[in-house]
């Protein structure tokens, strides 16, 4: 919606409010860059003055979208609802009627029979006494947006059976097919780590990538700060030292915020394209339509995520807890055959010794058997007591016997 100030269209500014795509999303705009912008995005900029119900201004982007140049239209007063399409005609009508600024699609028929769609954006300019001076608007031609949309629309169609990382991941295989590009991704945006994007959903043309997506420098920081961006050709002039916009190569950018229902940005959904990307403004303004749906899904992935990583945290406790319960049964039983070999090793040592046997290298083995299987029943007991539950228990120990113990378990 359009916000105007001063006397007139010549004489004062008028301020945008409202969504274009590819223009700044507020701010004063003179009447020349007004009517650059409106050239530039395939537009119509017109000013109608009410008393008389002449259009007293109509920009040069009349000819492009309406398909005969402006001059036409400023002999020929109130012709511009003959190029309404006849089913929009009386909705339209009722629509200027109402006395309020308005922001309205409808069809348009050109002189060629070409039908086209358009958005017109239009707001009520009073003067004194607050008097209805002046009607100021822009249409723009949305015929490529509206496309896209419905491609889009197509593709959430035949996704709307699937939920959550599912849905995302084919809604960006669908975008990334129909755009022909190489890099779609819906990444979410953690509130803990606010410095950088996680991905979530991604499809790409053989280029690498990892989980985590840093924002320091990339075309996503000003997108997960809220803002959406259009970079249609030329990206590594404005991103010269991102590593991976240099890796891909890429040559165009569209990001869009996707916000939860309070406004907070929860993620982004980006495209990243090698050549210039056709209408991307128009692109972008197809995907803004579907962005709540996205990011309803996107919060449904990230819940289901961390769900399914509590049942498996919990799971996981579950299986140490009943290890524990095993472990300390099957300490008790190894300690019974431990025990065993202990004793039989004393028993041995006692023979050998009774039959006179004098041989270093048995003895020694003997004894080291027997040691080892002492130390192997220490080693089950600590267990079995940091297995039961019960309080922990603390008493001064010195340093050096923690040392030697440490040795002698590396020998």
């Amino acid at each position: 919606m359009w916000r105007a100030s001063g006397a007139g269209l010549r004489g004062g500014n008028l301020e945008l409010a409202g969504d274009i795509p590819g223009v700044p999303r507020a701010g004063l705009f003179s009447p020349e860059a007004l009517l650059e912008s409106s050239a530039r995005l395939n537009a119509v900029l017109w000013v109608l003055d009410v008393s008389s119900q002449i259009t007293v201004h109509v920009s040069r982007g009349f000819e492009e979208v309406f398909g005969r140049g402006p001059g036409w239209l400023l002999r020929c007063p109130g012709t511009w609802a003959d190029y309404v399409h006849e089913a929009d005609r009386e909705r339209v009508r009722a629509t200027r009627a109402a006395g309020k600024d308005f922001d309205l699609e409808y069809r348009i028929v050109r002189p060629d029979g070409e039908l086209r769609w358009v958005r017109d954006r239009t707001i009520l300019r009073r003067g004194d006494e607050n008097r209805l001076d002046q009607l100021v608007g822009i249409v723009e031609d949305i015929t490529l947006a509206r496309q896209a949309r419905n491609r889009l629309r197509s593709m959430l169609s035949e996704a709307s059976a699937l939920q959550g990382r599912a849905f995302l991941r084919a809604l960006v295989r669908g975008i990334a097919e129909d755009l022909d590009v190489e890099v779609v991704a819906i990444l979410e945006k953690p509130a803990t780590s606010p410095d950088i994007l996680r991905n979530i959903a991604r499809w790409s043309r053989g280029t690498e990538h990892s989980e985590n997506l840093p924002l320091a420098g990339d075309p996503c920081a000003e997108v997960a700060a809220g803002a959406r961006r259009t970079y249609a050709r030329n990206l590594t002039l404005y991103f010269p030292d991102c590593d991976r916009v240099a890796a891909i190569g890429a040559e165009a950018f569209i990001g869009v915020p996707l916000t939860s229902s309070d406004g907070q940005v929860v993620g982004v959904i980006e495209v990243l394209s090698s050549r210039p990307i056709e209408a991307a403004d128009f692109v972008q303004y197809a995907l803004h339509s579907f962005g709540q749906q996205a990011a309803q899904e996107l919060l449904r992935a990230v819940s289901e995520e961390r769900e399914r990583e509590r049942v498996n945290e919990l799971a996981h406790a579950s299986r140490l807890g009943t290890m524990s319960h095993m472990a300390v049964g099957i300490a008790h039983e190894i300690n019974q055959p431990l025990a065993a070999i202990v004793n039989y090793a004393s028993g041995i040592r006692h023979k050998l010794l009774a039959l006179g046997v004098d041989d270093a290298e048995l003895h020694e083995a003997v004894q080291s058997a027997s040691l080892q299987a002492q130390r192997a029943g220490e080693i089950i007991r600590r267990m079995r007591a940091f297995l039961k539950k019960g309080a922990s228990e603390r008493s001064p120990e010195r340093l050096q016997a923690i040392v030697e113990r440490a040795l002698e378990r590396r020998t």
